[in-house]
Parts: C-alpha cells; structure tokens; sequence
C-alpha cells in the first residue's frame, strides 16, 4: 500500500522528478505487474510503468471499491480484490477484465492477498481464516480451523509463505497449517487435540528463513518452535510393462553407482540399471550363459566398479564391466565344499577398506572374499572364527 497521495511521481535513479500524473483520489494500492507497477485508488485502475519508470499508458478502469491489488507469479495477471465484488481478474494482454460467473462463497471487503507459485490467491477479508480463489476457474473456497488456544486470543493478520512447492499458512485470528494441492485442504499441522496435538494453532508469527527451517511462535507456549522442512517432492516410474504377472515391480534392493546410475533388483529376478534421467540402460534377467539371476536381494558397488548382486536361493553374482555390457561370476554353496559361498541366500553385501567382500546371508553367517578373482570363501565352515581372533590381536 501507498499511503495517501494526491500524485504520482516517476523519479529517475538521481531521484529528479521526471513526471507527474495527477488524481483526484488517493493511492491505495501497488503491485509489481511483470516489469511495471500496477496503482489504484479506490475506484480506478490508474496506471501501469515499464522496467525504468517510464510511464507506458493510463488505464481507466472503472472498479468499484478496490481495496488491494496483487500479481500473477509470471506477471501475465493483474489480480483486484475488492470490498463488494471478490477479485477481478486483468489480463495483462487483454487490457481488458475478466467476465465469469464465479464459484464458492465470493470474499467481501478485501483486505490482503497473496499469489502462491502456482497463481493460487489467498486472501484475508474480515472473517476468521482464509480464502483461496483460483482464476483459472473463478472458484472461491473459505478454510478455517477451530480455535484451540486460549480464548481472547485474537490476531487479525494472515501470512503465507511458500516452501519446496508447499504453502504454508498462518490465518487470520486462528488456524495453521499447509495446503494439500491435491485434496484442496489445509491441513492442521500437530494442532487438532484429537491427533498427533504438539502445539495450540494461535500462532503469532512465522518465518521460513535460506535453509528451510521454520521459525515459528504459537501464542499460548510463548517461545520459538525450530521446523526443518524437508524436500519430500518424489519422481515416480514403473519398471515393468505389467507382463509379468509374477512379483512385477516388487523391489527388493536399490544401489546407486559412482556414475549416478540407479540399479533396481526385483523379486521377480530383474536387474535394471537407470542413468541419471531415469533412462533404462540395462536390463538384465538372465547371465551372459543364460542361466536365470534368480530373485535379487541385494546389490553393491565395489571399489572396481564391479556390481555385486545377492539373490534369495541363487547364491550369488558379480558383473564385471566389460565395454557397454558385463561378464557374469556366479557363486553357488556347493554341499560338501567348505571353501565354497555357505548359503544361497545373500541378504547383505559390502567392502571394507582391505578391499575385501562380506557376505551376510540367511543361515550360513557370513563369508568373506579376501580375492574377489577366486570362487574360495572364509565362512563357519572353515577358518572365519580363527580370522575373526585374528583380527582382534592385530
């Protein structure tokens, strides 16, 4: 809001007064409107300024009772609210108001809004809570949460702020929370007694400062309450066409290399290996002799770029790289052979410093593979306790 004004003056960076446009009203109202700013008085839609403040043209738009003026994130909306007749819609090309039947209970005297990233308007009126219209469809929806804080407490001012695509929301006189875009709900949050209640919804200010942590301070606990905000945004993709009716896309084991690729292992004995943008790069269900992965368990990277892959019943397997492709090792237990993998299914698999593998699997302990070019593994069956002492003497 201006002030009070009986002019307006364009002021070049030197602060000369370069022109000035006189009315018979005061100024209002101002919005940023893409490179210009957009003024009002009470009933006119005054002027528009380029980038520079030069003046760019006088728009006499009759509107009765304007109370505040805000803009669309792209700068392609001018938004009016009023006091008798909701917002009005400018279209920055058209020049001209928008003229639709509107939706919901339309907002009267107007006292502030506030354009979310996804041009959603929130607005604060006189009553309790707040209000979000949607221009794309002229809709009008009022949220409000029950008080239950102390019972004089009364706040007249509504904040909105925007998060990782999340609006928060602080409303008028009582109510917090975040906006569901998907359910077109704010959700309470921890402050409905009923449920997961950790602080009264009388909140008196909030901020979200450059690290996403919210500083907020509800009016009965007094204080600051510290909020980190985590990005939860996700990518979501099935793996398989929905051919494979046996365990499609059951996702047992994920590993992300050291080149940014994601390889996924499936029950139904997939292996599939994603770059960085979700490309398939590939896709492997049998070796390069053709015998069968089995249901893949767990997948490792070591530090030769090998890829480890543990199966439930299949024992184990190592890709090697070998150009674009890679060579398979298989290692089986082999009943009556102590030097050999001890069970079949490999849960678990990793690298220590040595360079050695470990292997933890269901009911053979774990094996150790001091050599990853040999089939011969330190387990229960032959010298991993006389290992394991001497480690600890070392």
């Amino acid at each position: 809001m201006i002030g009070y004004f009986c002019s307006i003056r364009t002021i070049t960076p030197d602060f000369q007064i370069e022109m000035r446009i006189k009315s018979d009203e005061p100024i209002i109202a101002a919005a940023v409107v893409g490179e210009g700013i957009a003024f009002a008085t009470k009933y006119h839609l005054i002027s528009r300024f380029l980038k520079g403040y030069s003046l760019l043209c006088y728009d006499d738009i009759k509107i009765d009772g304007i109370t505040t003026l805000a803009s669309a994130a792209d700068g392609s909306e001018l938004y009016i609210g009023t006091s008798f007749s909701g917002v009005k819609v400018l279209k920055k090309k058209m020049n001209a108001l928008e003229d639709k039947m509107p939706s919901g209970i339309v907002p009267q005297h107007i006292c502030h809004m506030t354009v979310d990233s996804h041009n959603t308007v929130w607005i604060t009126d006189l009553c309790p809570g707040i209000t979000r219209f949607d221009p794309s469809r002229c809709d009008y929806k009022h949220f409000s949460q029950e008080l239950n804080t102390v019972d004089y407490f009364s706040d007249t001012l509504s904040v909105v702020q925007e998060c990782n695509d999340v609006v928060w929301i602080k409303m008028k006189q009582a109510g917090f929370g975040y906006y569901n875009r998907e359910k077109d709900l704010v959700e309470p949050f921890f402050n409905v007694p009923s449920t997961d209640f950790r602080m009264t919804n009388g909140v008196t200010a909030f901020e979200i400062d450059d690290d996403n942590v919210m500083w907020l301070s509800p009016y009965y606990e007094k204080g600051l309450v510290k909020i980190v905000i985590e990005d939860a945004r996700s990518d979501i993709f099935q793996l398989s066409s929905g051919q494979d009716t046996n365990y499609p896309d059951n996702i047992r084991a994920l590993q992300l290399d050291r080149d940014s690729n994601l390889w996924v292992g499936t029950k139904n004995g997939r292996l599939y290996c994603y770059d960085s943008q979700y490309n398939l790069k590939h896709l492997y269900s049998h070796s390069d002799n053709g015998n069968p992965i089995g249901k893949i368990y767990a997948i490792f990277e070591d530090s030769l770029r090998n890829i480890w892959v543990g199966t439930k019943g299949n024992g184990l397997w190592r890709l090697t790289p070998d150009g674009k492709e890679y060579k398979f090792n298989h290692y089986l237990h082999v009943e009556g052979d102590i030097g050999s993998l001890s069970d079949n299914h490999v849960y678990a698999i990793d690298q220590d410093c040595f360079g050695r593998i470990w292997i933890a699997t269901f009911e053979g302990g774990i094996n150790l593979l001091s050599d990853i070019d040999s089939d011969r593994f330190i387990n229960i069956y032959n010298n991993l306790l006389s290992f394991f002492f001497y480690l600890l003497s070392l």
